[in-house]
């Protein structure tokens, strides 16, 4: 939210009087005395206005930062679970073979891979860095029939999120979880489907099969809260 300030300044112009002069020899008259007034300018008074910062949570599907949830946690890198908070949504982190379990998703990481062009059903997609292919295990735990979303993983590495290739996912990947579990093929309670999720990512960031510090979130079925009230989303490390 900005605040516009604006102040109005006001100049005062003064004007001189001249004195004209005859032909005729001058009388004699005392000199005259002239007075200038001048004229008081009012002080205008400063006033200084602060305003408020506020910050907004952002959210979207999946709402992902960059700071907090780390790959370099002390606890995760000991061998635990992180518990951690990104813009308002808490995320639960898992390791790379561990499944992960919340009350709005279940997964399981499969494997990554690494293309710089996938061939869809009509035409072919060449990245702009590299395609990096996750393939995952999804089961709805859900009590209600959910659909798979466009977007609703997100690969972050580092300081940086990279959303699903939606376009080559949505109809052209017959291997893409959005393909295997979209619309016309939704979740039944209970329901799993396998499948891929594609990142096009920056060949600097995805010099190694699996780019170092890389996770992946995950968007659960339905509008699932922790018990501070804040959105839940899961979340898989695709190694070390």
């Amino acid at each position: 939210m900005r605040w516009t300030a604006a102040v109005a300044l006001a100049a005062g112009v003064l004007a001189g009087c001249g004195v004209g002069t005859g032909s005729s020899p001058p009388a004699k008259t005392r000199p005259a005395t002239t007075r200038t007034a001048t004229p008081t300018v009012p002080a205008v008074p400063t006033t200084t206005t602060v305003v408020p910062t506020t910050t907004t949570p952002t959210t979207t599907t999946p709402v992902i930062g960059s700071g907090g949830c780390s790959l370099t946690d002390p606890g995760f890198h000991a061998g635990g679970p992180l518990d951690c908070v990104r813009r308002g949504v808490d995320v639960h982190l898992v390791h790379e073979h561990d499944i992960l379990s919340v009350k709005s998703v279940l997964a399981r990481l499969l494997a990554v891979n690494q293309t710089t062009e996938i061939t869809g059903k009509t035409r072919s997609f060449s990245a702009k860095g590299t395609f990096v292919r996750v393939t995952l295990a999804i089961t709805n735990p859900t009590g209600k029939t959910y659909p798979i979303r466009p977007g609703q993983t997100a690969l972050i590495i580092g300081n940086r999120q990279f959303d699903e290739v939606v376009p080559l996912e949505d109809g052209q990947d017959g291997r893409s979880l959005l393909d295997r579990g979209g619309p016309k093929h939704p979740l039944a309670p209970g329901g799993s489907v396998t499948g891929e999720a594609v990142y096009d990512v920056p060949l600097g960031l995805a010099a190694a099969k699996v780019p170092k510090g890389a996770w992946v979130a995950i968007a659960g079925f339905g509008n699932a809260r922790n018990i501070d009230h804040r959105r839940l989303i899961g979340a898989i490390a695709l190694g070390a």
